[in-house]
């Protein structure tokens, strides 16, 4: 066994610190880049194959080479190995979506490597002394982060028994699978993993409107409406289960199949295998991150380095799928602000599908057809951002969402400036870009059209790959 302590990162920034503070020669400490709430993907992600597929939906949806994707997944695969060459193991992780998916990711994997749990620490943090708002490790000074250093628990069994379980829920082409999770299932011992998954599911498009959550906020801010952060929407329940698209067998079919009960097909586990994964929407992450000075390197989408903004980091922090983690200070740049928390249906079953939006999207929250003044990329950004901090959403990821939004059959939305939001490599200036919201946007907003309906759906949500056809034009 190797005497070495490896330090596993959830980004650059936070891996680039931790170099300058551990300086023992015996410890390695590696970022690992990897983005676990976009894109196909399944629970044996080592299978042969998966990886191209990976980096396929990665290079059409955000413009990252899928060379340079698949040689960073090869190379840091490497450096872990199978985890005997070091003595110890060190995870450094916090408590939104992103993390979460990761830190399932990665115990399950190293149980199916076989790492003695013994071997495997655990720092993971959701909120630190004298920061506020916290929105990640990325965030912490140096000193900040030393104080950490040693504060580590050591990894349980039933930690890892549950990581697994977790991360299969969260893989399976079942849409039911996270629901049942949460209902069934005692999440404590990795005490910010339900609200993390509660999160995952509001991503899910609900009725009225055929809006996930942050297509729901993004339209509300456009039309000027007064909206509530998804985070006062509290976790009681799946929201999966109150969608009113019902995308599982909650349907009171026990025997229907999810592809069946969802009218979203979900992947092509449903036993549709002539869906391909280029057919399957991604996030078109844009370089610029709001900051037209700083570089393409630092700005690639693959979390474009967690420095909080720091102009004095290097080219070489800006790595991993994500914009930093400075996330949603006010006083950052875009590419700084992440995140959102989508909303929560009330889960009571009683309820019409307008009361278990969160949203109530209807004309009594001042929805009218008039001409809604346009905002630029940057506070719009922003905006969704501080509404919802705990999803770890990032610029490049949200610009996709924007495109999907403007480049619908029925658009939900026109984006006036450049044809092309920003990628990976390039970066214009976001200042020359406008949104705006559409008559069919606001439509789906006070929910008299149906999103879906209108504009069918192609999208990964973990392992179930939403799918459907659009069915009916608006009015």
């Amino acid at each position: 066994m190797g005497q070495k302590v490896l330090h596993l990162t959830n980004g650059d920034s936070v891996a680039d610190k931790l170099r300058m503070i551990i300086t023992s020669t015996e410890a390695v400490v590696l970022a690992w880049r990897e983005m676990l709430i976009d894109g196909p993907i399944q629970a044996d992600m080592d299978e042969t194959g998966f990886v191209e597929r990976r980096a396929a939906y990665f290079e059409e949806k955000m413009g990252v080479p899928a060379a340079e994707f698949i040689a960073t997944q090869m190379e840091q695969q490497a450096t872990l190995g199978d985890g005997s060459a070091y003595a110890e193991i060190v995870l450094w992780f916090e408590h939104d979506l992103f993390d979460q998916t990761l830190l399932l990711y990665v115990l399950d994997r190293m149980r199916r490597l076989g790492v003695p749990h013994e071997k495997l620490k655990l720092l993971m943090i959701g909120s630190f002394p004298g920061v506020e708002p916290f929105y990640g490790l990325g965030q912490l000074t140096e000193a900040q982060l030393s104080g950490l250093v040693g504060t580590e628990r050591p990894v349980t069994p039933v930690q890892l028994a549950l990581a697994a379980e977790a991360w299969a829920a969260y893989a399976s082409p079942d849409p039911a699978a996270v629901p049942a999770l949460l209902r069934d299932r005692d999440l404590a011992p990795l005490p910010y993993l339900a609200a993390a998954l509660a999160l995952h599911l509001q991503r899910y498009p609900s009725r009225p409107g055929g809006l996930g959550v942050v297509e729901r906020q993004t339209l509300a801010l456009l039309a000027g409406v007064p909206i509530e952060s998804a985070a006062d929407f509290t976790a009681a329940t799946p929201a999966a289960e109150s969608t009113g698209y019902r995308p599982n067998e909650a349907n009171g079919d026990p025997t229907t199949s999810p592809a069946e009960s969802t009218g979203y097909r979900p992947n092509e586990a449903n036993g549709d295998t002539t869906t391909s994964p280029a057919e399957s929407t991604g996030y078109r992450p844009n370089e610029a991150n709001g900051d037209p000075t700083t570089s393409p390197a630092e700005s690639t989408g693959y979390r474009p380095n967690e420095a909080n903004g720091d102009p004095a980091t290097s080219p070489a922090e800006s790595t991993g799928y994500r914009p930093n983690e400075a996330k949603g200070d006010p006083t950052t740049s875009p590419a700084e602000s992440t995140g959102y928390r989508p909303n929560e249906a009330n889960g009571d079953p009683t309820t019409s599908p307008a009361e278990s939006t969160g949203y109530r999207p209807n004309v009594a929250n001042g929805v009218t057809n008039a001409p809604q003044q346009p905002q630029g990329l940057a506070p719009l950004f922003q905006a969704i951002h501080r509404l919802n901090p705990g999803y770890g959403l990032g610029d490049l990821q949200y610009w996709c969402y924007l495109d999907r939004m403007r480049s619908d059959p029925k658009p939900l939305l026109q984006i006036a400036g450049p044809t092309e939001l920003p990628r990976y490599g390039r970066a214009p200036d976001l200042d020359d870009y406008r949104v705006q919201i559409t008559a069919v946007g606001l439509q789906a907003l006070r929910g008299e059209a149906d999103a879906v309906t209108l504009n069918g759906i192609d999208r990964w949500l973990g392992g179930v790959h939403l799918t459907a056809i659009a069915r009916e034009s608006a009015t």
